[in-house]
């Protein structure tokens, strides 16, 4: 990695961290299993204030950083917060997913949100974590 990789990210680090310190621990609610065409599965997330909060935050910091990145700024209808399960699957498998995904579509689960991580991609399918902080005052270091 160069080195202005690695400042960026110190950079990115370090205002996830400050994010991290002044924000609570949350609830969301997942609304059962959904799909991104064929190839990507995921719980859905129930938007609400705190998510909401959270991800202007944190777009409105990676806009300082990047004045040019195409991040949404807005929390708009058509935005849908979620837990991937599954990328890039082969139609097979999207086929046989199909009846667990039924079994599922009434999935309505809350869970408490006390941590955030930053993941990244160098190729665009792989995901790396390279931070997760716990949120509220009560902040470790980077994990």
């Amino acid at each position: 990695c160069s080195l202005r990789t690695r400042q960026l990210l110190a950079t990115i680090l370090d205002i996830f961290s400050n994010i991290a310190k002044t924000t609570q621990p949350f609830s969301i609610k997942y609304e059962g299993v959904q799909n991104f065409g064929h190839k990507v599965l995921f719980l859905k997330v129930s938007a609400n204030e705190h998510l909401t909060s959270l991800h202007e935050r944190l777009v409105e910091a990676m806009l300082l950083i990047d004045p040019g990145s195409k991040l949404p700024t807005e929390c708009t209808s058509d935005m849908i917060f979620h837990t991937t399960l599954s990328l890039d699957i082969s139609e097979d498998e999207y086929r046989q997913s199909q009846k667990y995904i039924l079994d599922l579509s009434n999935l309505h689960k809350e869970i408490v949100i006390d941590s955030i991580g930053i993941f990244l991609s160098t190729d665009g399918r792989h995901w790396d974590i390279v931070g997760e902080k716990k949120l509220g005052s009560a902040n470790r270091g980077l994990i």
